[in-house]
């Protein structure tokens, strides 16, 4: 964290969560190459309980980063693993999936999210 002098960017991304053998830590990963294919597919966020969306994503994406060696790697991400990488990454940058949807998605979606701030600021 910025605040105490660590400007380091960090995820893990882990497309089978249960087996965390196969989980890949990114530091300061940054996309390098998107494919020309995308494709949509409903998303869920823990940011937004209950909220299943469809989003426009490239079906792979080739990331540099560094490991927790500090060792460089490149590694091209494919399917199911480049959707939550591209997730975790826009977390990173302070979006989040809601912001990738189709503009007629939001305006559905809108209600639920002013509602989500109701809450959020009620408590």
């Amino acid at each position: 964290a910025p605040q105490v002098g660590v400007n380091l960017r960090i995820m893990v991304c882990n497309p089978k969560p249960f087996t965390p053998e196969f989980g890949t830590i990114f530091v300061n990963p940054r996309i390098i190459e998107v494919s020309n294919h995308e494709d949509v597919q409903a998303e869920k966020c823990l940011s937004f309980p209950q909220m299943r969306v469809p989003v426009k994503r490239p079906v792979s994406v080739k990331v540099q980063a560094v490991d927790c060696d500090g060792k460089p790697f490149t590694r091209t991400l494919q399917g199911m693993e480049a959707r939550l990488f591209q997730q975790g990454y826009d977390h990173l940058n302070g979006f989040v999936h809601v912001d990738r949807v189709a503009d007629n998605v939001r305006e559905r979606l809108q209600p639920d999210l002013d509602n989500l701030v109701e809450v959020y600021l009620r408590d």
